[in-house]
């Protein structure tokens, strides 16, 4: 009942109300601007002709079958006439099919519009086609692109470097994610595949299985870091001390290098959840 969502609803204000929201908040402003699929509109006309349609020539109807009986209808005499027709009524007549005439706004439109003339119609002009499977993949390709900068920028300023396969453990979560995802034809026959190329990603998962999905992606990668070693882990050394002193020593060197792995995966963990929300939640 808000009166920004009503404006936002509102046709004739929702130009004037995006307008005025303000900016998403820029996760990375250091990142490098990535374009995506851009389409230019030069120019707008509101009198577009198009040519008329042209009908095919209707095809002559078919020879009758050999064999078959000639259709004889209702109004066709019959071959023995009936002397005593009159004694019972008379023949009836078989009732004829109804007639279907188009609606009115058919009818007036057929007769108010001329087939032969061009259509005028308002268009926009654009300075080069939109193919689906063409801008589907772009976008697809421009998102990963992203998801790389923002961490190769977050190496550069962060404590940690940031392996590569933490990216594709990224990109393997949110892929289903995507804005579009091939269209994969349920049908078993290949010959004629309607499947091709890409379509809008419905997300048909619910708000609740996606959230255990990526509490699940979050245990799991967090697990994996501590198993993988350097940067995120050191292993003890083992070795003889000469004294006490020394032994006390190298555990708080130890501990004190535990301290610093769990630091450095929780600063990965909270720049993953950070990124997922800019790229697949924030837009």
């Amino acid at each position: 009942m808000s009166k920004p969502f009503h404006e936002l609803l509102n046709p004739i204000t929702r130009t004037t109300k995006l307008s005025h929201l303000p900016p998403l908040p820029t996760s990375f402003p250091d990142i490098a601007p990535i374009s995506y699929p851009q389409f230019h509109v030069p120019s707008h006309t509101s009198s577009l002709q198009l040519p008329p349609r042209s009908y095919l020539p209707s095809k002559p109807p078919l020879p009758p079958r050999p064999g078959t009986r000639p259709h004889t209808t209702a109004s066709s005499t019959p071959r023995i006439s009936n002397p005593f027709a009159s004694l019972f009524g008379g023949a009836k007549a078989a009732p004829q099919p109804p007639t279907h005439s188009p609606p009115a706004s058919l009818r007036s439109y057929d007769l108010t519009n001329d087939t032969n003339s061009p259509a005028e119609v308002s268009a926009f002009t654009l300075d080069r086609r939109i193919v689906r499977k063409d801008v589907g993949k772009e976008i697809n390709k421009t998102i990963r692109a992203e998801l790389k900068a923002a961490l190769r920028e977050s190496t550069k300023h962060g404590s940690v470097a940031v392996p590569s396969w933490i990216s594709e453990r990224i990109h393997d979560l949110t892929v289903d994610w995507y804005p579009f995802i091939k269209n994969i034809s349920t049908e078993k026959s290949t010959k004629d595949f309607a499947g091709k190329g890409y379509v809008v990603n419905p997300i048909e998962a619910s708000p609740e299985d996606l959230a255990e999905l990526i509490q699940d992606f979050f245990a799991s990668l967090e697990q994996d870091m501590r198993l993988a070693g350097e940067p995120f882990t050191w292993k003890r050394k083992e070795r003889g001390s000469d004294s006490e002193a020394e032994g006390e020593s190298e555990r708080e060197k130890w501990e004190q290098d535990k301290l610093e792995s769990e630091g450095k995966i929780r600063e990965v963990m909270e720049l993953v959840e950070c990124i997922v929300a800019w790229l697949f939640y924030d837009r």
